[in-house]
C-alpha cells in the first residue's frame, strides 16, 4: 500500500503527524480508567471468555467478526485490547490515505491529520468496541471496490453486517451494483461470510440467527430522535475545523464520480442510523459513537475541501504578487492545521464514573469482609470487571435464593433483572443491607439471611 508520496519532506510530515496522533490516542486509551460506554466492558468480557466458552464467539449482541477479532488481544486484558484497537485505527488511516490518493488528494499528511485528531477518534477509537474493526473493513472494502477488485471488496461488505448490524444496509447498497453489472459470482461471494456464519449459528445453537434482524422491537427502553439526532452533535465530535473543511469538497467531487463512490457507503451508514434511531428500531441507544466509522470521510472530505481552497485561491494569483500568495496559502493551511490539532488535543482521558467508583468500592469491601462468597450476584459490568471472584447474574426470582447469598444491587441495572431497592430494603427480616457505595445510594450490598415469602 502506497502512504505516501512526493518530496521526503511530505513523507516526514505524513509520519510525523501519523506518529503524534496514534501515541495521543494511545495515551487517551491507556490512561482511561474510564469507558466511553458500559458495553465496551461488556464486549470485552465476550471475547475473553470465549477462551472458555467457545459459543460466546458467535454472540450476535457481541457482534461475530467483534468477537473474533479481539479474542487473541482480550487474553492480555483491557489495556492490551484498547492497544489493538489503536493500531486498528491506525491501519484504517493507512486504507483511507490510499484512498485519498485514488481520489486525488495531493497533500497525503493531511488525511491522517484530519483523521487522528477529530475529537472523537481520539476520545474512542481505543475502545473495544464493533466500531472499530467495521470502519477497518469498510474502508477496506471501499479500497479495494476503487482498486476494480470486486471480489475481495464483496468478502469485505459481506463481513460488515457480522461486525455491526446496519452492515447489512452497505451490503444491501453493494449488491445493487453487483446486480447492475450482473457480476453473479460476486454476489455469491458477497452473501458468503453471511451464508457460512448463519450454518455454523445454527449447528451450535440450533436456531436462525439471521432471526434477529426480523425484531424490530426488542425493547422500547432507548427511545427515538428527530431526524437530525446524529447531526446537530457533529461540530463537537468531529470538530469544527474538518466538519468545515469538508464543504468545498463538494466542489472536487462532482467532477470525480469515483470519488462521489467512496463517500457513498458512509452517507448510507448515516442515513440508515437515522432512521433506526428516529423509529426506534431495534433497540438503538442513539449514540454518537455509532458515527465513529464515518470518521475517515471526514477526513478525506476535510483533505479534498482544503486543497480545493488553496486552489481556488490560485486564481487570485498575478506573476507580481505569487510570492506573497504562496506565503498566504502555506499560513492558510497552517492555520488549519493548528486548529484542527487543537481540537483533538482538547480530549481527556476518561475517568471512573460514579457508578464505577461505586461498584469498586463494593468489591473492595467485599475483599476485606470474612463473608462467605460462595453465592454472589450482581448486574453490573463494572463490579465483574473488579471482582476477583465468581459471580453470575439473577436467573431466578430473588425470593428464590438460597440464605447467605450475596446481591450487590446498582441504580443501574439491577432492576431491569427484577433487584428493586425498595422491595429489598423493605424485607428486613429477609434482607441485610450490609454496605451502602455514593449517593442515592449508587450501588449497595445485601446478604439473604432467610427465605422471603412467594411473591
Amino acid at each position: 500500500m502506497t502512504i505516501t508520496a512526493g518530496p521526503n519532506r511530505e513523507r516526514f510530515l505524513y509520519l510525523a503527524i501519523f506518529a503524534v496522533g496514534f501515541c495521543w490516542t494511545l495515551y487517551i486509551g491507556l490512561a482511561s480508567a474510564g469507558v466511553p460506554v458500559h458495553d465496551e466492558l461488556a464486549h470485552y468480557f465476550i471475547s475473553r471468555d470465549a477462551w472458555q466458552q467457545p459459543e460466546l464467539l458467535l454472540s450476535m449482541w457481541g457482534r461475530p467478526v467483534r468477537n473474533i477479532v479481539y479474542w487473541l488481544p482480550a487474553i492480555g486484558g483491557l489495556k492490551a485490547a484498547r492497544v489493538f484497537s489503536v493500531i486498528l485505527t491506525g491501519l484504517t488511516i493507512g486504507i483511507a490515505t490510499e484512498i485519498g490518493r485514488l481520489i486525488g488528494v495531493q497533500r497525503l499528511y493531511l488525511i491522517p491529520l484530519f483523521i487522528w485528531f477529530q475529537p472523537w477518534v481520539s476520545a474512542i477509537s481505543f475502545a473495544v468496541l464493533p466500531q472499530i474493526p467495521f470502519a477497518l473493513i469498510l474502508a477496506g472494502g471501499v479500497l479495494l471496490a476503487l482498486k476494480k477488485k470486486d471480489g475481495a471488496a464483496s468478502i469485505a461488505f459481506g463481513l460488515l453486517p457480522l461486525t455491526r448490524h446496519e452492515g447489512l444496509a452497505l451490503l444491501g447498497l453493494w449488491l445493487l451494483y453487483l446486480f447492475w453489472k450482473r457480476s453473479w459470482r460476486n454476489v455469491a461471494l458477497a452473501f458468503l461470510p453471511l451464508l457460512l456464519f448463519n450454518l455454523v449459528f445454527f449447528l451450535v445453537e440450533r436456531e436462525a440467527a439471521f432471526a434477529i434482524y426480523f425484531n424490530t422491537a426488542p425493547t422500547d427502553r432507548y427511545g427515538s430522535g428527530t431526524w437530525l439526532h446524529y447531526i446537530r452533535p457533529l461540530p463537537k465530535y468531529v470538530g469544527f475545523p474538518v466538519l468545515l473543511l469538508s464543504l468545498p469538497a463538494i466542489f472536487p467531487l462532482a467532477k470525480n464520480r469515483s470519488g462521489v463512490a467512496v463517500f457513498l457507503p458512509y452517507l448510507a451508514y448515516l442515513f440508515t442510523h437515522t432512521v433506526i434511531y428516529r423509529f426506534g428500531l431495534f433497540a438503538s441507544g442513539g449514540y454518537q459513537l455509532f458515527l465513529l466509522p464515518m470518521a475517515p470521510a471526514f477526513g478525506l472530505a476535510a483533505a479534498l475541501g482544503l486543497e480545493q481552497l488553496l486552489t481556488a485561491s490560485q486564481h487570485f494569483t498575478r506573476p507580481a504578487n505569487q510570492r506573497t500568495w504562496a506565503i498566504l496559502r502555506t499560513s492558510f493551511l497552517l492555520i488549519c492545521a493548528i486548529l484542527a490539532v487543537v481540537a483533538g488535543l482538547s480530549t481527556r482521558p476518561l475517568p471512573l464514573d460514579d457508578e464505577g467508583v461505586a461498584l469498586q468500592n463494593a468489591t473492595n469491601w467485599l475483599s476485606e469482609s470474612d463473608l462467605d462468597q460462595t453465592s454472589v450476584i450482581a448486574s453490573h459490568v463494572w463490579f465483574e470487571y473488579f471482582y476477583d471472584g465468581d459471580s453470575s447474574g439473577l436467573t431466578t426470582p430473588a425470593a428464590d435464593l438460597q440464605p447467605g447469598t450475596i446481591v450487590v444491587w446498582d441504580q443501574h441495572y439491577s432492576e431491569r433483572v427484577g433487584l428493586v431497592y425498595d422491595d429489598l430494603i423493605s424485607l428486613p427480616d429477609c434482607w441485610q443491607e450490609a454496605a451502602q457505595f455514593g449517593d442515592g445510594p449508587v450501588a449497595a450490598i445485601f446478604i439473604k439471611s432467610a427465605r422471603c415469602p412467594a411473591d
